[in-house]
């Protein structure tokens, strides 16, 4: 599993990443070199780069490469097209929260300082504790320890509209934020997903280590869910496994 990011840059990047599949949206038989000239384009008739590194961008968003959200593939006839999961940031009516969850689905593998984060994150709502403090960067440096990565992560969760800032100091919209993360059985619903089939005392020890939940909590989510027939508990090869209904 890689840990960290591209080198997408630090500002603009929920624009950027909106504008791209734009692009490629209009444009279905553009190559990789169109692509970047376009890329260049949008760079040069705004006052800031909208794309800091075009190549770190194609390799964040390129199907297939290490650190990618994936939204993106190269046809065989090298023309360049959406893929499923980049035409449903167009077919949305709610674009910041379906590029969250691309995100956050992403980076269980391909960059999981973000997957920490949200964690961290995960933890203070958990406990009612909405406060960052004066220096986001430190907070953010404390849990992951990487500065490049750490600063594509600022303005995410920015642009998400996740943190704010208030007199100074930094907190957390615990409103906006369950809002993008959904609740407890959204959770535990896309990490089975993730899986495709996991041992349930394998999905325990994530969600009372990594989410800091009680025995009783899983099991109530559990229970619900099964109820609800969005996943199922079967036995196999000597040992409980939960399963994802609705793929």
């Amino acid at each position: 599993m890689n840990k960290s990011m591209p080198r997408i840059g630090k500002q603009y990047l929920l624009i950027a990443l909106k504008k791209l599949v734009q692009i490629v949206q209009f444009d279905i038989a553009i190559t990789e070199k169109e692509l970047k000239e376009k890329m260049r384009e949008v760079n040069e008739n705004n006052e800031t780069k909208i794309f800091k590194d075009i190549d770190e961008w194609l390799s964040f968003v390129k199907q297939n490469e290490n650190r990618s959200v994936s939204v993106i593939r190269v046809r065989e006839d090298n023309k360049i097209e959406l893929t499923d999961e980049g035409k449903s940031l167009i077919n949305t009516t709610d674009f910041r929260k379906k590029a969250f969850k691309l995100l956050e689905k992403k980076s269980k593998k391909n960059f999981t300082h973000f997957d920490r984060v949200l964690q961290e994150i995960d933890k203070k709502v958990k406990r009612e504790d909405y406060n960052i403090g004066d220096n986001i960067q430190e907070w953010i440096y404390t849990i992951i320890k990487n500065e490049v990565t750490g600063g594509a992560i600022i303005c995410f969760i920015k642009d998400f509209e996740i943190i704010y800032k208030k007199d100074g100091k930094w907190k957390i919209d615990q409103v906006e934020y369950s809002r993008l993360r959904g609740d407890k059985g959204d959770i535990v619903e896309d990490i089975i997903k993730d899986h495709g089939r996991i041992d349930l005392l394998e999905l325990e020890k994530i969600l009372r280590i990594d989410f800091e939940w009680t025995d009783k909590e899983i099991e109530k989510i559990i229970e619900k869910l099964i109820y609800e027939r969005k996943i199922s508990k079967d036995k196999y090869e000597g040992k409980i496994v939960i399963e994802a209904l609705i793929k």
